[in-house]
C-alpha cells in the first residue's frame, strides 16, 4: 500500500483499496484500513481532505524498495518501469493539483 501511495504522489483513500485488492484479492476492506490507520500513526503518510474527498500521501522522499534484476534478465531499466507503473496509477486518479502540491511539499519538507 505504501507503494501505491508513494508512486501515486497522492492517491484518493477509497481508491487505494482497490488497488491492493487488484494485487492480491484476499486482502479486505478491515486489513486495509488497520495498515492505513497503522501507516498514519507511524508517520510514514499524511491524509487531507479536499472537495469532499481524502487523499492520502507519503511524508518521506524515499522509495520503499531496492530495484534489482537477476543477472540473467537483459532489460535493467528499473527507473523506467517504475517511471511506468508510477504513470499507469497516476493516469487513474484525478488528484487536484493542490493536493498534489501539498504532497509534494510534505515528501521535500516543506510541510507536513
Amino acid at each position: 500500500m505504501y507503494w501505491i501511495i508513494h508512486l501515486c504522489l497522492a492517491v484518493e483513500q477509497t481508491n487505494i483499496f482497490e488497488y491492493v485488492q487488484s494485487l492480491d484479492s484476499s486482502v479486505t476492506k478491515e486489513d486495509v484500513v488497520n495498515k492505513l490507520y497503522c501507516m498514519k500513526l507511524a508517520g510514514w503518510v499524511g491524509k487531507v481532505a479536499y472537495s469532499g474527498k481524502d487523499y492520502l500521501y507519503t511524508l518521506h522522499d524515499v522509495d520503499p524498495f531496492d530495484y534489482s534484476f537477476k543477472s540473467d534478465v537483459t532489460d535493467k531499466d528499473s527507473v523506467r518501469r517504475k517511471l511506468f507503473v508510477a504513470k499507469a496509477l497516476r493516469s487513474l486518479e484525478s488528484v487536484p493539483r493542490h493536493v498534489l502540491e501539498m504532497a509534494t511539499k510534505a515528501r521535500t519538507g516543506g510541510a507536513s
